[in-house]
């Protein structure tokens, strides 16, 4: 009996171990999404809240971005996150949020004292089966303009997810991509004349500005 002691532990332990390894779901829960519907809070819309007017002092905007956004700010710095320089980019504005048929939440804003060369756009889809949030970057191509006034522009797009390499134009949302031109619209003589999209795994595809009919401010080509 005093042999098979030592054997009967050896084998309580083998079993444990092999438990736990085929039983991964137990020991490692799959995380869930944070639901973003409480950006409505902040529904522009609405104007007596109960609480603080602006969504970038909310404590979950932040986590929201750095959850979602984990690429390299190209267009901003390179030694950055994404969700750094999107903050930064959306750091001067309303602070309200456009919601679309109860399901889409839109801020937008600009970088300090750059807000005419420098311009964030933030889509969130908060469907939990899709959860889909796209980030968009105009930044003003140097030595272009009017009387030094930029008008010719570089447009980033960031994404959450993966879109198939050879369909990223028709891959993108139309809800995103409506509301993203309704942006470029409101704030008006911002010629779009590239663009690029960028994965989360940080890989660049170039988009045709056509393609996602930005040809021009009110989407029609310009005429030169």
């Amino acid at each position: 009996m005093e042999r098979l002691f030592p054997i009967r532990i050896a084998v309580v332990a083998l079993m444990a171990f092999v438990m736990g390894t085929l039983s991964p779901a137990q020991t490692k829960p799959r995380a869930i999404t944070p639901s973003a519907k409480w950006l409505f809070l902040y529904d522009e819309s609405i104007h007596d809240l109960s609480q603080s007017k602006d969504v970038r002092n909310d404590p979950r905007f932040g986590p929201l971005l750095e959850r979602n956004f984990h690429q390299q700010a190209f267009y901003w710095n390179k030694r950055d996150p994404l969700w750094k320089g999107a903050s930064n980019y959306l750091q001067v504005g309303s602070g309200r949020v456009k919601v679309k048929e109860h399901r889409y939440g839109i801020i937008s804003g600009c970088v300090p004292h750059m807000c005419d060369t420098e311009e964030g756009f933030l889509w969130v889809d908060t469907d939990p089966r899709d959860h889909v949030v796209l980030f968009a970057a105009l930044t003003a191509i140097p030595g272009e303009g009017i009387h030094g006034s930029p008008s010719l522009f570089h447009l980033w797009i960031f994404c959450n997810h993966s879109l198939p390499q050879d369909f990223v134009e028709k891959s993108l949302p139309d809800e995103f991509l409506y509301s993203m031109q309704d942006w470029i619209d409101e704030i008006g003589g911002r010629r779009v004349v590239s663009a690029m999209f960028v994965g989360p795994e940080n890989k660049m595809t170039p988009l045709l500005p056509s393609a996602l009919h930005l040809t021009g401010t009110s989407g029609q080509a310009h005429e030169e």
